[in-house]
């Protein structure tokens, strides 16, 4: 090959500069997306099962204990005799009046006036001279029955004699009516007291309107205090009928049982369960240093180690807290969430480990 002839060389290639993958370290504890559930015993009883102890596993609608329902059970029963006598009431009250008891409701109304007139003439004086004989007979019949006793216990058989005890017991007598005499006496001669005309005027007032009602039917607003009785012992059987549910402690999530508060034997007070959600799980770090932030978007994902396993899980980063979680000497640290993904193992709530988050 001479001098004058070179080799052909390649066109040069571009070449491109490619940035090197890092990873943002930072230590945490997994944590779950919802607070525990608090679950107490809403009722008052003693405690007859406890199906559950703290780590387990249950569904929603588990039982986790029962309660002694004895109580509960007769209350449901009292709470539905009541509704039962009230909805007989308004059935009753509803009912076309019979004739037979529109005329006695009439005499019942004329006699309470007719007492109501006696009431406010009072007593006239044919009245007071009964009544004063009738004292005087039965005080003279009393000093008689008084002079028997004497002559018959006053002997020397003394008072253990059949006739001295029959007249003790006849003298007695005798004195209860005396006294109950002479209180009606002197009852006739005090005048008419207010109270006496007021309850005498109510017994007149409660019998028109007894007769009202059965001639006219039920007003509107004694429809309305039957239909607020009926809701009301309807409210009270409901109350009964939930509080006998209550008697069946169930969970009320697919969860994991965390405190077990309860004992076989014992009335709950508080809470008698606490029970967690292990389907959402957070890895919340604790020690993300403020020069590292800047390079965290929402949607890195993020490997995550946890001290109890050997294998790693990934993540995504789902949230940053806008608020420094405190501070690394002069450096604030901050708080990133990382959502898990969907893992069949075993982890838990309070687990520790690290994260290495993609830049």
């Amino acid at each position: 090959m001479s001098p004058q002839q070179q080799p052909a060389t390649a066109p040069a290639v571009p070449t491109r500069l490619v940035a090197a993958r890092t990873t943002i370290s930072a230590d945490g504890v997994l944590k779950t997306t919802t607070p525990p559930i608090a679950l107490a015993a809403d009722v008052s009883a003693k405690v007859l099962t406890v199906n559950v102890e703290p780590g387990q596993a249950v569904k929603a609608g588990d039982v986790l204990a029962t309660l002694d329902d004895g109580a509960l059970r007769d209350a449901v029963a009292d709470a539905e005799l009541q509704l039962a006598l009230v909805e007989a009431q308004i059935a009753q009250a509803r009912a076309p009046a019979r004739p037979e008891d529109i005329e006695s409701a009439r005499a019942a109304l004329a006699a309470a006036r007719a007492n109501y007139a006696l009431v406010r003439q009072g007593p006239t004086q044919s009245e007071i001279e009964q009544a004063r004989l009738s004292w005087v007979a039965a005080r003279e019949a009393y000093l008689a029955a008084q002079v028997n006793r004497d002559v018959a216990c006053g002997t020397p058989a003394g008072t253990n004699t059949p006739a001295c005890q029959a007249q003790e017991a006849a003298y007695g007598s005798a004195y209860e009516s005396e006294r109950a005499a002479y209180a009606n006496y002197q009852r006739t001669l005090q005048p008419v007291t207010q109270e006496q005309l007021t309850q005498a005027n109510a017994n007149v007032i409660s019998a028109r309107a007894r007769l009202q009602a059965l001639e006219s039917g039920l007003s509107e607003e004694q429809q309305q205090v039957y239909e607020a009785q009926l809701n009301q012992a309807r409210s009270a059987l409901e109350r009964a009928q939930e509080n006998l549910r209550e008697a069946i402690v169930r969970s009320p999530c697919t969860c994991v049982v965390q405190e077990v508060n309860v004992a076989v034997g014992i009335v709950p007070k508080g809470v008698a369960f606490t029970l967690v959600k292990l389907d959402g799980m957070v890895f919340e770090t604790t020690n993300l240093s403020e020069r590292d932030l800047a390079a965290i978007r929402i949607g890195s994902r993020a490997t995550i180690r946890l001290k109890a396993f050997d294998q790693t899980f990934g993540g995504t980063v789902t949230a940053i807290v806008p608020q420094s979680a405190g501070a690394q000497g002069s450096t604030a640290l901050f708080t990133v969430l990382i959502t898990l993904d969907p893992t069949e193992a075993p982890i838990l709530p309070g687990m520790t480990g690290r994260a290495e988050i993609e830049a």
